[in-house]
């Protein structure tokens, strides 16, 4: 339907977005009344999540033209594509798009076509609900010229039932609607289409949330939510529950862990020596060098970082490696962990999505998309699940005499992850990134990215990144890995983890500082391109 442009204002300061309908066509006239209502609707409203008219007029051929702020970021569409939003952002873009269209319908006005293209997000955050081409002024002003029956406007699955049969006749409860659909939408990662399942069975969230979903989607809009002011407070009353059963079940978590180390701890309950067998020698640890790392049980290996009693594996954690700890998971305590992943064979795949182990890619969105082998490194993990890896692995160990009781695995500090980088810039162009054809969003690329460096469409096997010069693969590019504060380190009740350096899934880094940034990850959430590296540490 039209054209746009980016401007420039003469002094350079200013950039905005320069809307022009498209010239001739049957629909000229149409368009260019849409244009000329757009511009009579928007001049009305001034709210900071609606995108703004700054200026408009007729171009030289005759063109109306509108000259909008210009936002650089990109629009929700994409961001759904690029990956399953974390819950906490999902919920803040829907309140957000709530409040906006709170103050227009407070103004008389019916946007009449939201949908995730008509949402802008910037890069600092910030949320914009454009578009307003297709709105209609309850005063009387309307964007739609077909208002016979049967007449549809807008987006197919994002529109109201009675929007399609007569798009005259559309209050604020097609906003509703759209609303409904796109809160589904955010929080599920798939559109409501037909009978669609439950939110809460797609989400984990409480069962509340269905009903609320369902009456945003009525086909009888009498049935709806009157208002969106109150389709938002009954959805922001319901998310502050969801995250209070969110610190429940992680308290339960904490607790669970702190009841498997204690059973362990008393007497090795959980691998007791049979039938008086002698206990086999082992290597110590200390005993590890560059030339001849240290090797535990699962064939991980560890090499001294910077001469501190520390080790720090080679590699990332392998899928094969936190695969035992599922399978012991499941035999020995198969309650304790709610709603944790659980391991699944299946011959040649093995992947971790963000909701857990999956053994079919076609049935999980959000899973990475790539095959991957036991050589692949562990991603999808919580910091949460690689926190009990770590102490599952150190008790199963010191149980096995390969460890002494002061001996323990546990995650880096941030502190601890860069001193194995060697603060060496050019190390970070060369690790396993983003190709073209992979990379795409969330955000549109601030610089270019490399083209078929590696024939890895996601993440490599461990043993096939570079080696630094300390001896550590991968710690440029491949996967991000969690890392605690130094606070944390001895502070079981620290509750904050991070993620550091880049992954697959980035576009090339150019500098060192931005791998190593550290940043902010609440425990038990997920990301897909989180793995793990674990440190060993000698003495306490």
């Amino acid at each position: 339907m039209g054209e746009l442009w980016l401007g420039h204002a003469e002094d350079g300061d200013l950039e905005a977005a320069i809307k022009l309908p498209t010239a001739g066509g049957d629909r000229a006239q149409e368009i260019l009344d849409r244009f000329e209502k757009e511009a009579e609707i928007l001049a009305g409203l001034d709210h900071p999540g609606i995108l703004r008219v700054l200026d408009a007029g007729t171009a030289e051929d005759g063109r109306l033209f509108l000259v909008m702020e210009y936002v650089e970021g990109c629009d929700l569409r994409r961001l759904l594509r690029a990956e399953r939003l974390p819950a906490e952002r999902a919920m803040d873009i829907f309140s957000k798009v709530c409040e906006a269209m709170k103050y227009a319908h407070s103004e008389g006005v019916v946007h009449r076509d939201l949908k995730p293209s008509n949402v802008i997000v910037d890069i600092k955050g910030a949320v914009k609900v454009a578009d307003f081409g297709l709105a209609k002024h309850l005063g009387g002003i309307s964007t739609d010229g077909r208002t016979s029956d049967g007449d549809g406007l807008g987006t197919p699955y994002y529109l109201a039932p009675e929007s399609m049969r007569n798009a005259s006749n559309t209050d604020e409860r097609a906003d509703v609607y759209s609303l409904g659909v796109l809160l589904y939408e955010m929080l599920t990662g798939n559109v409501p289409q037909g009978s669609f399942t439950p939110l809460s069975e797609r989400s984990g969230f409480a069962r509340s949330w269905d009903a609320l979903v369902d009456k945003a989607l009525s086909d009888d809009r009498e049935s709806r939510m009157p208002s969106v002011a109150e389709l938002h407070d009954r959805a922001m009353v319901l998310w502050e529950r969801e995250q209070l059963r969110g610190v429940s079940r992680k308290r339960f978590r904490w607790l669970a862990v702190a009841v498997l180390v204690a059973l362990a701890a008393l007497g090795g309950a959980l691998w007791s020596k049979k039938g008086g067998a002698t206990t086999p020698t082992y290597p110590a640890p200390n005993t590890a060098a560059l030339e001849t790392p240290w090797t535990n049980s699962l064939g991980m290996e560890f090499i001294p970082l910077l001469g501190a009693d520390l080790l720090m594996a080679t590699t990332e954690t392998r899928l094969q490696d936190f695969e035992v700890f599922h399978v012991f998971e499941e035999g020995e305590v198969p309650e304790w962990r709610l709603g944790s992943a659980r391991a699944a064979k299946h011959p040649g795949m093995l992947v971790m999505s963000d909701r857990g182990w999956a053994a079919d890619l076609k049935a999980l969105p959000s899973s990475p998309g790539y095959l991957t082998t036991p050589e692949h490194p562990i991603i999808g993990v919580t910091s949460m699940d690689a926190w009990a890896f770590c102490v599952w692995l150190t008790m199963k160990e010191r149980s096995e005499g390969r460890l002494e009781a002061d001996q323990r695995y546990r995650l880096p500090s941030i502190a601890e992850w860069r001193s194995g980088t060697q603060d060496e810039p050019e190390l970070f162009v060369q690790g396993n990134f983003a190709r073209q054809e992979v990379l795409e969003g969330p955000w549109p690329p601030l610089r270019p990215v490399s083209e078929g460096q590696d024939d890895y469409p996601g993440a490599g096997p461990v043993h096939k990144m570079q080696r630094n010069a300390l001896g550590f693969l991968g710690m440029a590019g491949n996967v991000s890995q969690w890392v605690l504060p130094s606070r944390a380190i001895d502070d079981p009740e620290e509750n904050e983890a991070r993620f550091i350096g880049y992954s697959w899934a980035d576009p090339e880094p150019t500098h060192l500082n931005k791998a190593i940034a550290g940043r902010n990850h609440r425990r038990g959430m997920r990301r897909s391109d989180i793995g793990v590296r674990l440190m060993l540490e000698l003495s306490k």
